[in-house]
């Protein structure tokens, strides 16, 4: 059928866009202001310098608010470039769920910067947020599995939500270092369900993987961004080769 659009359409877009804001923000940024450095002998005035920095993002930056900025133009960005090809292909998305789609990925991001900032104990964390969480999300899972009553629907709505938030919140506050790469694999795998591929899945990986594993600095900002880049360049060939496919 002509004008279909092919396969993989969608998902090369916020692994682009992520990886050359990424490396923008590099090109920008000064290695004493954005990441912190690394050095085998301190003079005073450095280790005095160092000691004064914010802890680094995954990436190493040690502003607080470069990695957020840089996330929440890929998302918002994914959501109306979707938006405006499913209009263009004439299914276009309801306005109220573009508004729960932007308003729980706002949720979802904010909650986990949230945890990862809080300065208390993961065992106080457990106790007083994370483990009442993951008990009414068990809770309510288990009345609408078993049919104890009305409402079933709701309750597996609710148990779902309660116990991602409390698993999301205990593996960022074990490791709160990680917690733009976790944003960026938990969107990249929610895209690749939709879109019916594992390569935004795949590159979400890779992205977390070498975020948690190099050491801050250039190195550790050129490796993530040039696997989204590839992951983007693969996903244009894969729509490419299944575009006579789709005209026919």
């Amino acid at each position: 059928m002509t004008g279909q659009l092919p396969t993989h359409r969608h998902d090369w877009f916020p692994l682009a866009l992520l990886g050359f804001l990424v490396l923008g923000v590099l090109v920008l940024a000064d290695s004493t202001d954005f990441w912190r450095p690394r050095f085998e002998f301190l003079t005073m005035e450095e280790f005095h310098r160092q000691q004064a920095l914010p802890e680094p993002s995954s990436l190493g930056f040690v502003n607080p608010w470069y990695m957020p900025t840089v996330l929440a133009i890929v998302f918002l960005a994914t959501v109306v470039f979707c938006a405006v090809r499913a209009r263009d292909a004439g299914t276009p998305i309801p306005m109220i769920t573009l508004g729960l789609i932007i308003g729980g990925g706002a949720i979802v991001g904010v909650y986990c910067y949230v945890i990862a900032g809080l300065e208390v104990s993961t065992s106080d964390l457990v106790t007083v947020w994370l483990g009442p969480l993951a008990v009414l999300g068990a809770a309510a899972a288990a009345w609408s599995y078993l049919g104890l009553g009305p409402g079933a629907q709701q309750a597996k709505i609710v148990g779902s939500v309660c116990l991602a938030a409390a698993a999301f919140g205990m593996v960022v506050a074990l490791a709160p270092a990680i917690v733009e790469g976790l944003l960026v694999l938990t969107g990249l795998t929610v895209l690749g369900y939709l879109e019916r591929t594992v390569l935004p899945v795949l590159a979400g990986l890779v992205f977390l993987a070498t975020t948690w594993f190099l050491r801050p600095g250039p190195t550790g900002v050129v490796i993530p961004a040039a696997a989204l880049l590839l992951a983007a360049f693969a996903a244009l060939l894969m729509a490419q080769r299944r575009q006579p496919d789709a005209v026919r």
